[in-house]
C-alpha cells in the first residue's frame, strides 16, 4: 500500500531476499524514501504534528517505520493516509533545488554557504589517516586545541567529534583530519534539519582543531 503512494519508494532488497540473492532484512522495519516530497526530517515533523506518527528514524531522503507484535491495522492504516497526507501537499523544489546547489558548490567555499540538503555522498577516507598519519582520539582529546574559521579548518585535525542525528555516525572524528566535502556535507545536513551533536559551535561557522 505505501509503495502505492504518489513519490513514495520502499526499500526491497533484490531478488526478493536472501534466497533469491538479495540481503536479508528486517521485516519489522519498513524503510521508505520520499524525497519528491521533501527532506525526511521536514515530514517526520509533519507525521508528528499532523497525524501523531513517529517513525523509528528519519534520515535526509528516508523513514524507517518499526513494526511490532502490537501493531494493529488501524495503525497500519494511519501511517498509509498520513504518508499520503505529508507527501501530497508537501513543497519538493527547494529541497531539489538545494541538493543541486550542493551537488555544484565548489569545495573551497564550504564554509561560506549551508545548502539546505546535499545530494548523496561517499566520503572517502581522508589520505592522512589512510597513510597512518593523524592522532588517536585519545592523543587528539588531550592535545591542546583552538577554535578556528570553518574554512581554516579544512586541512587541520579534529578536536572533536562531531556527527548528525540520526543517524549519529561521526563526520569528525578527533584526530583525523577536515576534508572540504565533510565540512559542506555536515553543515548541508544541518540546514535540512539534522541535529548535529559534539561541536563545540553549534553553527559549525568554527571547529575546534588540534594546535599545530
Amino acid at each position: 500500500r505505501l509503495s502505492q503512494l504518489p513519490g513514495v519508494r520502499v526499500f526491497a532488497p533484490p531478488g526478493g531476499g536472501a534466497a533469491g540473492g538479495g540481503v536479508e532484512t528486517d521485516p519489522l522495519r519498513v524503510v521508505v524514501r520520499c524525497d519528491d516530497a521533501g527532506s525526511g526530517f521536514d515530514l517526520d515533523e509533519a507525521l508528528i504534528e499532523r497525524h501523531g506518527v513517529y517513525c523509528e528514524l528519519p534520515e535526509l531522503r528516508h523513514l524507517t517505520f518499526a513494526f511490532s507484535l502490537g501493531t494493529t491495522q488501524g495503525d497500519v492504516d494511519l501511517l498509509v493516509e498520513a504518508l499520503r497526507d505529508v507527501t501530497a501537499d508537501a513543497d519538493a523544489a527547494p529541497f531539489a533545488a538545494a541538493a543541486d546547489d550542493a551537488a555544484s558548490a565548489p569545495a573551497a567555499s564550504a564554509s561560506e554557504a549551508a545548502p539546505a540538503a546535499p545530494a548523496p555522498v561517499w566520503l572517502p577516507l581522508p589520505a592522512a589517516v589512510a597513510d597512518g598519519r593523524g592522532l588517536t582520539p585519545r592523543e587528539a582529546f588531550f592535545a591542546p586545541s583552538e577554535l578556528v574559521d570553518a574554512r581554516e579548518a579544512v586541512g587541520r585535525l579534529s578536536a572533536e567529534l562531531v556527527c548528525s542525528y540520526p543517524p549519529g555516525i561521526p563526520v569528525f572524528f578527533p584526530g583525523e583530519p577536515i576534508t572540504a566535502e565533510a565540512l559542506q556535507h555536515i553543515r548541508a545536513l544541518r540546514a535540512a534539519g539534522a541535529d548535529v551533536c559534539g561541536c563545540s559551535d553549534a553553527s559549525l561557522a568554527r571547529l575546534c582543531v588540534v594546535v599545530e
